[in-house]
């Protein structure tokens, strides 16, 4: 499982899509936190919407990218057919799929780590500057967003690969993982308000959000199963089509 593991990691890290995906996801929040915190007049009640504005709200970018990492991480062997070969080096194809599992929700985990915590520090210098405070303890909410975005990252990252496993193309899974949350359920929420507080992504999204969001959607942590029970059905449905259909 270890080799299994490593080799998982080796593809991840060397494919250049994934690094030029890395940073992009890393550099883009980067830059709109970075001009949040130099312009915004910050007219804001509390800190809350101080930390959203320029740490959550700019790596919500990090998740969306990190999905497409998920995509890609099953998505580019099916493309180039080197997952023949990666399925004839190990024939035990859940083993293979549980290596890719735990690499690409722990990569997609881990960007959105270090991303948060970069824009955390830049603008905590920037508006220093400018008599701004900006805590991630206080409020304590702040601290449930950041790990909120951390989570979802993970969680996005997953989604991606359990639909390009079940999809096996990464041109229609791609957009479908990044069209949908913006715009399908958007619709569906306006068309249908009552079923709008049960749409996976709508509470998935709402992890990272700091302060009141009404009924929209579930509360945090409800919010946060009930995506992450849905990510689970979505993997085990592409999980199920790869190991019974031939590669």
């Amino acid at each position: 499982m270890i080799n299994a593991i490593r080799s998982e990691w080796i593809k991840l890290r060397t494919a250049r899509s994934n690094i030029v995906l890395m940073c992009v996801a890393i550099g883009a929040p980067l830059l709109v936190s970075t001009l949040t915190s130099l312009f915004n007049d910050f007219q804001f009640d509390d800190g809350l919407d101080t930390f959203g504005a320029t740490v959550l709200g700019p790596c919500y970018i990090c998740v969306f990218l990190a999905g497409v990492i998920g995509v890609l991480g099953i998505g580019q062997e099916y493309r180039h057919n080197t997952i023949r070969v990666t399925f004839a080096a190990e024939p035990r194809r859940s083993r293979v799929l549980t290596a890719k599992v735990i690499v690409t929700t722990a990569f997609g985990a881990g960007i959105a780590l270090v991303t948060q915590t970069l824009c955390y520090i830049e603008a905590s210098i920037i508006l220093r500057a400018r008599d701004v405070h900006i805590g991630i303890t206080d409020p304590g909410e702040n601290l449930a967003g950041f790990v909120g975005q951390v989570v979802l990252s993970g969680l996005f990252t997953l989604l991606g690969f359990g639909i390009c496993a079940a999809m096996r193309q990464p041109a229609g899974a791609i957009p479908l993982l990044l069209l949908w949350p913006l715009i399908g359920e958007g619709i569906i929420g306006g068309v249908f308000p009552k079923i709008g507080k049960w749409l996976p992504f709508r509470n998935g999204l709402r992890l990272p959000i700091t302060g009141d969001v009404g009924d929209e959607t579930l509360a945090r942590v409800g919010a946060g199963l009930y995506f992450g029970a849905f990510v689970v059905l979505v993997v085990a449905a592409g999980w199920l089509l790869v190991e019974r259909r031939d590669a």
